[in-house]
């Protein structure tokens, strides 16, 4: 009779270790490739915008208002909204992915879940980013949560820097933001 030969414990652990090692090393992996495409699309989804916004200029001579008779509560959807109504300049007001209606209900019933849009002479001088943006003749600014999740400009942030910058990981402070024209 022949008898056949199973794997033994010490096999069996060893095989169990290399799976627990290869794992620990895949899903930190994973979870930043999820965050870095996120950045990716609020970067280009704030590009869209940005060119939603000047050809609202190029027709109107001026970007959509801040604020209005309409907009008591400076909802920050109604400004977006200029450039999906009358005309199309852009299809759909996109929604900022790093935004969650549940982790931060305050920002979210401020801007439902889409990037702030606003005038540098009405908001944000304050702070040295946008102060800075103002002063090289930026009239407006787009931002969005950035991997932090909450809008770091609102915040007591040293030196007031503000702005998201990719190269201190993933998780570092900031918010994506863009200053036009």
């Amino acid at each position: 009779m022949r008898k056949t030969r199973g794997f033994t414990l010490i096999e069996l652990l060893i095989v169990v270790a290399i799976i627990a090692i290869l794992a620990a090393i895949a899903v930190p992996n994973f979870l930043e490739a999820q965050v870095r495409s996120k950045v990716s699309r609020s970067l280009a989804d704030m590009r869209s915008i940005t060119t939603a916004l000047e050809a609202y200029c190029v027709d109107y001579q001026k970007y959509p208002p801040y604020s209005g008779p309409d907009n008591p509560s400076g909802d920050n959807r109604w400004r977006l909204n200029h450039l999906t109504t009358p005309v199309a300049y852009i299809t759909s007001i996109p929604m900022d992915p790093f935004a969650n209606k549940e982790a931060d209900s305050f920002t979210w019933r401020w801007h439902l879940g889409s990037y702030v849009y606003a005038g540098l002479a009405d908001w944000g001088l304050w702070n040295r980013t946008y102060a800075e943006a103002y002063r090289r003749g930026s009239v407006w600014f787009l931002s969005g949560l950035g991997p932090n999740r909450f809008h770091d400009a609102l915040d007591n942030i040293p030196n007031n820097e503000t702005t998201y910058d990719a190269t201190n990981g993933t998780r570092s402070r900031g918010d994506l933001e863009r200053f036009g024209p």
